[in-house]
């Protein structure tokens, strides 16, 4: 398998790499993920050959000590009848001053395979943050995708799931927990492009004091 630095994958894997990068977030989604793709710093590549079943969950823990802009870029590529589990941690402590984070995650579930996706957001609340993730799921294969946010002063999260194989299944289930002037805002889409799919979409939260939350979805 291949899990190291995007900017590793590039140098030692820049074909395989460029078959998959900005192929399921394109840059023009919003000006955000142009901006992302101007300015990333930062990634992780994970490419799961056919047949592989991995029985360790794979972890990126991106931790942020300064103020200042931080821009993430991931891409898991699961091949057929392959089988991972990933989870992603976003961490950094408060500061008084403003910060950006932007990040995309592109997914590719090829023919028959399965991946469990866990994103865990706890940023300082003086971070803005902006994440759009998408997933292309092929037939007969399965998308667990879980996310849960507890950080940041602004979150607009942007879920894209792509259901593009007869028999293929996505779970998508999300918590959040706002406290003081905390602002979230979940955008789910689901994209049925052929029969006999199946999604299902699970959110729940908790908000006090002035928090906010809109979560709006399409399928």
């Amino acid at each position: 398998i291949i899990f190291t630095s995007l900017q590793t994958a590039l140098k030692e894997n820049p074909d395989l790499v460029k078959n998959y990068f900005s192929q399921a977030v394109n840059l023009n989604e919003s000006k955000f993920v142009a901006l992302h793709y101007s300015l990333f710093n930062n990634g992780v590549f994970v490419y799961v050959p056919s047949g592989v079943e991995l029985t360790i969950p794979l972890r990126n823990q991106i931790f942020a000590l300064e103020s200042g802009g931080l821009f993430n870029h991931t891409i898991i590529v699961l091949e057929p009848e392959s089988k991972a589990s990933f989870i992603e941690e976003m961490i950094s402590p408060f500061k008084e001053n403003q910060a950006l984070h932007t990040e995309a995650v592109e997914i590719f579930v090829n023919d028959g395979a399965n991946l469990k996706f866990l994103s865990l957001q706890s940023w300082g609340q003086n971070v803005y943050n902006f994440a759009h993730k998408k997933a292309i799921v092929s037939k007969d294969s399965n998308l667990d995708f879980t996310f849960a946010l507890f950080g940041s002063k602004f979150t607009k999260l942007n879920l894209d799931m792509i259901l593009n194989g007869e028999g293929c299944s996505v779970r998508n289930y999300g918590v959040y927990f706002g406290i003081k002037d905390q602002d979230f805002h979940m955008h789910t889409n689901a994209v049925h492009k052929v029969p006999h799919t199946k999604y299902d979409i699970l959110n729940k939260g908790v908000l006090l004091d002035q928090a906010n939350a809109v979560h709006r979805g399409m399928i």
